[in-house]
Formats: structure tokens, C-alpha cells, sequence
């Protein structure tokens, strides 16, 4: 029989739903779903089998979506990568999916820090800003990598804005879910420390970088830092980024002025050492780039 919820007994005609496994479910009366809430990690659908969401621009559409691809996307994430797959069925009970267009705020710098998202597709950038305007991209995100991880920390405001530079979807898990999960399942905590004191080793990196090398150096550091992270090797040798990155962008990331990145990067086509096309960077020798830059500083 078809279900949905209903404030009174078991219907005959509701609309079709089923469960992450695509089996119809029975219709659920809600003071059925409240007493499921009491009980519940997550939201109290998700006890039912119904779930992850889909959130399209604030809205929220309930999407069937196999646990077995969810926690195939959770095992591709650092911060779960050393959890066992008991772990990743129980964090797929959580997790809700959201979606953003070109350019959409995902949050903002000062706001409450509810939750904790996975990208899956597209890319966005973390970035600051002063109160004269003036950005500082802090990285990029591709596919499986993570944000908002101090919000499963601590309740201090967001510390940066993430803009989407693509279309782009999420799966986002809320922090009082994640908290009750860690506190059921401790053994969890350990792997998931490494992988952010992981980040915090980045981090530091990034600070030594600003303050110690020179903006050429910087920009060489930040070019195969980006072709390690989302880099595609092709046949000839070369490393495609494989992200339309401006020469703005490409400024905001390493601290310097657009008209500095372009010299910088002009000199480096002359050189023989990449090539751009359609914003896209190819770097043709990686190992000639290494050397020409003094990354001695931070090494």
C-alpha cells in the first residue's frame, strides 16, 4: 500500500513514497512520527527509511536514494576515511543533500555554525573578506573534500564565507545528530582526529607560505598544490587543472594583486612551464616549475 503522513489513520489513496531501498511504505499517522522523533538520531523519517532530503534553493525534496551509494560517497570523504563501514551505514542515517547554483552563497562569514557539509559535485571557494571588501580566497573544493568541520566543534559563528563557483550539491549532516552519534559510537572520534589535524597542518603551511616566500613562489606553491588536489595527468605528461581558475581568483588564493598573478603567469607560458586556455591551467613541466621557484622557507 502507498503511504504518506497523515493526521489520521492508515489511508487508502495517499501519493506513492518509499524508502531509501525503494520499497512503498505503509502511511504513518504523525503522532506516530513524533513518538519515532524521541528515538531518533536524525530527523524521524529517516527511523522510517525515508530520506536523504534534497534542499533546492530553501526547499526540501524527499529523494530515494540508496544507503549503499550514500556511504560510498561518505568513504570517499578524508575525515571518514579511516571509519569502519558499521560507521558510514550509521552517518548515512543523517545525512540530507542540498543543491546550489553558480555563484550561491552557501554561508556566510558571522553565521551560526549548524552543520557540517560534503561536497559531491561541482566546486566552491572558502574565502574572507575585510570591511574595505577585500577577499582572501583561503582554498577550493572539489568533489569529497569537506567544510564547516569546526561547526561539529565548537559554537562559535562561521569563520569564513563558501561561495559555489559551479553548479554544485552537498551532503550536509547537523551537529546535534553528529554529536549523539559520537556519543553512541566513540570509537569514531579517533580517525576523524587525524584527518583534521590533517587540515590544521595545511593551515599552517599556508600561513608559512604568506609570510615566508615571495609571490612567485607563492603562486608556483599554489599551481601544483592544485594539480596535486584536482589534477588530471594526461598522456603527454602534463597536468590539466581541471577548474576554470581567473587570474583573480588566482590572486585571492595567494595574497598578491591580479596584475602581479599575470605577469607572473605570463613569464611562466614564456618559459615553456604551462599553458592556459579557457582559464584552465596545464602545467607542462612540474618538475622545471619546482625548481625555479625558492621554496626553501617552508620546506
Amino acid at each position: 500500500m502507498p503511504v504518506h503522513v497523515s493526521s489520521g489513520l492508515f489511508s487508502q489513496t495517499p501519493p506513492l513514497v518509499k524508502n531509501v531501498f525503494g520499497i512503498p511504505i505503509l502511511e504513518v499517522p504523525r503522532a506516530l512520527l513524533a513518538s519515532f522523533s524521541k528515538l531518533s538520531l536524525g530527523h524521524p523519517l529517516l527511523v522510517l527509511g525515508l530520506g536523504p532530503e534534497v534542499r533546492r534553493s530553501g526547499s526540501v525534496v524527499r529523494e530515494a536514494r540508496g544507503v549503499t551509494a550514500i556511504v560510498d560517497v561518505l568513504a570517499k570523504v578524508p575525515l571518514f576515511s579511516g571509519l569502519q563501514r558499521d560507521d558510514l551505514e550509521t552517518l548515512s542515517t543523517i545525512v540530507s543533500r542540498k543543491e546550489f547554483g553558480k555563484k550561491e552563497t552557501l554561508f556566510h562569514q558571522g553565521d551560526p555554525g549548524d552543520e557540517f557539509m560534503i561536497l559531491t559535485e561541482g566546486s566552491v571557494k572558502v574565502e574572507l573578506m575585510n570591511a574595505e571588501g577585500k577577499e582572501l580566497t583561503l582554498t577550493i573544493l572539489t568533489p569529497y573534500q569537506f567544510l564547516g568541520e569546526l561547526a561539529l566543534l565548537d559554537d562559535v559563528p562561521r569563520s569564513a564565507t563558501v561561495i559555489s563557483m559551479e553548479n554544485s550539491a552537498l551532503l550536509s549532516i547537523n551537529k546535534r545528530d553528529f554529536a549523539r552519534i559520537l556519543e553512541s559510537f566513540p570509537r569514531m572520534s579517533v580517525p576523524m582526529l587525524r584527518q583534521l589535524t590533517r587540515r590544521v597542518r595545511v593551515l599552517t603551511d599556508d600561513i608559512a607560505s604568506m609570510a615566508f616566500l615571495d609571490s612567485y613562489s607563492r603562486v608556483t606553491r599554489k599551481l601544483l598544490t592544485l594539480a596535486d588536489e584536482m589534477g588530471e595527468n594526461l598522456p603527454n605528461g602534463h597536468v590539466l587543472i581541471d577548474r576554470p581558475l581567473t587570474h583573480q581568483q588566482l590572486a585571492n588564493l595567494v595574497g598578491t594583486t591580479r596584475e602581479t598573478v599575470t605577469k607572473i603567469l605570463n613569464e611562466m607560458k614564456d618559459n615553456g612551464l604551462l599553458s592556459i586556455r579557457r582559464h584552465r591551467i596545464t602545467i607542462l613541466d612540474s618538475d622545471e616549475l619546482l625548481a625555479r621557484a625558492d621554496l626553501s622557507g617552508i620546506m
